[in-house]
């Protein structure tokens, strides 16, 4: 096959036999979905060409592309292109397929986030194809493939975020507060400062939003710590 021989001396292939189990167990959903897309069809070898990270898929090829030379110089001026960092457009007709851990069950769906969730633990959120509803798989039953993408697109730090966002808002004490013109001031709780505008709580409970200008300098410092924790 003369475009199959082409890559294999400019470029480095991973062959993933249609019966292993192991070998899809490293690939992409990305890659995965894209090998299972109808216009690749169910004849085999097809190539799926993508970045070394399994993020972007720069072309594919079905067994009847694979045997010519001329699909092969377009397929090359495409992942040239991407390397001067001009990728192709994104194929959003790729649904991604999410196997499972060594099983080449699993499901298909578009990647909506990382979550930590109460009972799954690191887990990701997923948009059905099947159903276009949203559901969320946990991790750790995902392929290593699967697990991998999913922290790329979303990021090392969003489970630790998502974690963050659960936290219950800072506790402040009753503090004194001043006022800038005639040195009165009153006893209440910091609830928050946004713009120039003030928010405290009473000790009757109720709230009660100024401008910071009516407070002295050292009140107005104090708001800012707050607003910083």
């Amino acid at each position: 096959m003369e475009a199959f021989k082409k890559f294999k001396r400019h470029s480095v292939l991973v062959y993933v036999s249609s019966h292993s189990k192991s070998g899809r167990e490293l690939l992409s959903p990305l890659v995965l979905g894209s090998l299972q897309h109808p216009k690749l069809g169910m004849t085999i070898p097809k190539a799926v060409i993508t970045s070394p990270d399994q993020m972007t898929v720069y072309a594919k090829m079905s067994y009847k592309q694979l045997k010519s030379s001329k699909e092969y110089s377009a397929s090359s001026k495409v992942v040239k292109a991407a390397l001067d960092g001009n990728p192709p457009v994104a194929d959003h007709t790729i649904v991604p397929r999410w196997n499972l851990k060594n099983t080449t069950r699993g499901y298909n769906g578009t990647f909506i986030k990382l979550m930590d969730h109460p009972n799954k633990g690191p887990s990701v959120v997923l948009k059905m194809k099947e159903t276009g509803k949203e559901s969320t798989i946990s991790l750790e039953t995902l392929s290593s493939g699967a697990q991998a993408y999913a922290k790329l697109l979303g990021g090392a730090s969003s489970i630790a975020q998502e974690a963050e966002t659960t936290k219950s808002t800072p506790t402040f004490a009753e503090e004194t507060w001043e006022s800038a013109q005639n040195g009165k001031s009153m006893q209440a709780t910091f609830v928050s400062l946004t713009g120039d505008n003030i928010t405290l709580k009473k000790a009757n409970g109720q709230t009660v939003t100024f401008s910071t200008s009516h407070l002295s300098e050292k009140s107005r410092q104090r708001a800012e710590e707050l607003a910083e924790q």
